[in-house]
């Protein structure tokens, strides 16, 4: 018996294979993952909710302790949100509710306590099957994790605003506060004993400051260290940081910054304090000022004894006469016949 087979190339019928819900849920989380804003994470975890629950109404109560701080979607009655707050705290996770609002309610949650919850405020006529109710406790849990991320994330940032803020809180001298000043140095110190860098100081004092706020008044003395702030911005680079330690006391400190090459700027300092004229509302104010320099050792150990080092320097220049530079350790001879650069912008890298 003889059989012919016919086949009709004109009409194929493709037929696809229906994605996994599952891995639909895992995209929607990898997208929930890369978002910046709690605002944002709020519209992928509905959306996420949505497609877990098709057909259901969806809405999300963010919280901050009791306080209701958003609401998705944003045209819900505040009463509606309220009863679900209330509704929420006698409600397991992922279990229907007994009220008359919501039909389920899962809790957003992270180890520091309920964060907002998502409710849905219709079902069917029968129970959600178990499967769903699973899928939305995994989804409620990473959402919390979510959530958590972005406000630690968020208080960083506000942290770091705050710490930028006091760092710049001497507003009448452009230098930088203790604190920040501080901490950046500790860094830096370990920075460079860790991978025996080159480091040095430079202690500065304002010769006869207590004679000219006397004579002049304690504002001229601000005014001063405002100005010579000034000169400092000019000749140092933006990774050279400095303090006011006390009335007419700074600080800098040069990361990447040889011994012989902080003696340069220092000398350039004095010189540059010394030949400007301050001036004042109605008259002008000549000053100089004693410097002391120091270099990182191997034998130092803490940036305390460092700055110490430093100041034993300062305090040498001050009772010798004022107006100059001294230099704690062995001094570099080779400082005094350098030719002293005029212009700062030749000063790239190292000193």
């Amino acid at each position: 018996m003889r059989m012919t087979i016919r086949q009709n190339h004109n009409h194929v019928t493709t037929q696809t294979k229906p994605r996994d819900p599952g891995l639909q849920v895992l995209d929607y989380l990898g997208e929930m993952s890369r978002v910046d804003t709690e605002e944002e994470a709020i519209q992928r975890i509905t959306q996420l909710f949505r497609f877990i629950f098709s057909g259901q109404e969806v809405i999300y109560v963010s919280l901050h302790g009791d306080l209701i701080v958003a609401v998705e979607p944003a045209d819900t009655p505040p009463e509606v949100s309220v009863s679900l707050v209330q509704q929420s705290k006698s409600t397991n996770p992922g279990l229907p509710s007994h009220g008359i609002l919501a039909s389920y309610i899962f809790p957003i949650t992270s180890l520091t306590g309920t964060l907002g919850l998502v409710a849905l405020l219709k079902t069917s006529a029968h129970s959600l099957e178990q499967h769903l109710l699973d899928m939305g406790r995994m989804a409620a849990l990473y959402s919390g994790v979510v959530i958590s991320n972005i406000r630690s994330m968020q208080r960083l940032r506000e942290d770091e605003k705050l710490l930028h803020k006091q760092g710049n809180a001497d507003a009448q001298s452009g230098l930088s506060s203790r604190r920040y000043f501080f901490e950046i140095a500790e860094a830096e110190f370990k920075r460079s004993k860790r991978y025996d860098r080159p480091l040095s100081a430079i202690l500065m004092d304002i010769d006869n400051f207590k004679t000219l706020t006397k004579q002049y008044g304690p504002e001229t003395g601000d005014r001063i260290v405002h100005e010579i702030s000034r000169i400092l911005t000019k000749e140092l680079r933006d990774s050279d940081i400095r303090v006011r330690l006390g009335g007419q006391e700074l600080l800098v400190l040069l990361p990447e910054t040889s011994l012989r090459y902080a003696q340069t700027l220092a000398e350039r300092l004095r010189k540059r304090v010394c030949e400007t004229a301050f001036a004042m509302e109605d008259y002008t104010v000549n000053i100089t000022i004693s410097l002391g320099v120091v270099g990182l050792t191997r034998s130092v150990k803490s940036l305390e004894e460092f700055i110490n080092n430093g100041d034993q320097a300062l305090h040498r220049a001050r009772h010798s006469g004022g107006n100059q530079v001294s230099t704690w350790g062995t001094v570099t001879p080779e400082y005094q016949s350098m030719v002293i650069l005029q212009e700062t912008d030749h000063r790239i890298g190292f000193y």
